[in-house]
């Protein structure tokens, strides 16, 4: 099997959401498993900003570009890792965990941005729970 041939497979059947996007910050690929997490086909995802469709950051309103972590940290050529708060189709509010590393040709020049995500709402209700007893 072709090294690109098993990227393929393991991308398509992961089941953390991954996206890449551009230095614009438009998205340039997405897994099947982010696509069913936040509820897009496709075609309403590339192309567009992940900011702009699903990052939410916090439930009582959306925060600019410019103030995003994940946007800030790739304008830094920087790795980010944290919790986020994203946004389905839907308007459902879900807690994640970002994974986030600039993507670099051979040259050292940027080729976009790597995104995983993994929805944690589950641990975060029982570490509530937890907290609370």
């Amino acid at each position: 099997m072709l090294a690109s041939s098993l990227y393929q497979i393991i991308y398509e059947s992961m089941q953390e959401g991954v996206y890449i996007f551009d230095d614009s910050g438009k998205v340039t690929q997405i897994n099947p498993f982010a696509l069913r997490v936040l509820g897009y086909e496709k075609d309403e995802v590339i192309n567009k900003t992940g900011h702009d469709l699903f990052h939410a950051h916090a439930k009582n309103g959306k925060i600019s570009l410019e103030e995003c972590p994940i946007f800030i940290a790739f304008k830094k050529n920087v790795s980010f890792f944290g919790e986020e708060i994203f946004i389905t189709k839907d308007g459902t509010y879900i807690d994640v965990e970002v994974s986030c590393t600039p993507l670099m040709n051979e040259k050292g020049k940027s080729k976009g941005y790597l995104v995983l995500f993994r929805n944690i709402g589950k641990r975060k209700k029982l570490e509530k729970m937890l907290k609370n007893r």
